[in-house]
């Protein structure tokens, strides 16, 4: 997934050079997948600290 490359002035660099798939072969774009469930955050979520998402995901996992 990276390669090391030594610089001429003793530092190092580390590559990333690595491609990601799907399970059925479809390339991961650059900026990833969308969710199976989106959950906005608002700033009052924020505010009182709540995580909705927190929320949702316990909800899906307990088949509610």
């Amino acid at each position: 997934m990276q390669s090391p490359i030594d610089l001429s002035d003793g530092s190092h660099l580390r590559l990333t050079i690595a491609h990601f798939f799907t399970p059925n072969g479809e390339a991961i774009p650059e900026d990833g997948l969308p969710p199976d469930i989106e959950v906005t955050l608002s700033d009052e979520d924020m505010a009182e600290e709540r995580d909705p998402q927190l929320d949702v995901a316990i909800s899906y996992l307990l088949g509610q």
